[in-house]
């Protein structure tokens, strides 16, 4: 392992504390770098798994987002973020045993809240079954496009591989 590490840009990073030094000549910690280079050295090329980790973080930063921004249903946005998607699968839950006849459970209108925070009300249990469904679908489209992205992360062999996965593109419009 060398002294030095490349990084994508112009800075390199020192591993002895992992402190990034800019290419500005008159940085002391870049003349010193220079010396090392002249001395024959040569610094390691960039850490791929390092790129790699940032770029995951980056595709899990989107992914929860576009959880946040939810799906529309019925002229409704509804968000599908971890607690979101907790309530819809206990009131689906809820709502398949009320259309099986199970255990006497009855049916009252399921009000919901919109991302909006307005109120869309669920009148019977197919009607709040189907809008689980669709959250469902949803759900799993956001996973697959995220899956899809954290793969190609993993099997990229290089920063430039690596830089060409377009985390931005390809998510399911909801």
């Amino acid at each position: 392992m060398a002294e030095y590490r490349l990084t994508r840009g112009s800075a390199v990073v020192r591993a002895a504390d992992g402190a990034e030094i800019p290419d500005d000549p008159r940085n002391t910690d870049r003349q010193a770098y220079a010396v090392w280079l002249d001395a024959g050295n040569a610094p390691d090329g960039v850490d791929l798994a390092l790129l790699a980790s940032a770029k995951t973080e980056a595709i899990e930063t989107l992914y929860a987002g576009r959880l946040l921004h939810g799906f529309d249903y019925g002229g409704k946005r509804f968000e599908l973020d971890e607690a979101s998607q907790g309530k819809i699968g206990d009131l689906a839950t809820a709502s398949g045993f009320f259309a099986l006849g199970v255990g006497g459970v009855t049916w009252d209108p399921i009000p919901f809240v919109a991302a909006d925070n307005s109120v869309q009300v669920f009148a019977t249990a197919a009607d709040f079954i189907a809008f689980a469904n669709a959250a469902k679908l949803a759900t799993q489209a956001l996973f697959a496009r995220r899956y899809v992205l954290k793969t190609a992360c993993r099997a990229a062999a290089t920063a430039e591989a690596l830089d060409a996965i377009d985390i931005e593109a390809g998510w399911p419009d909801l």
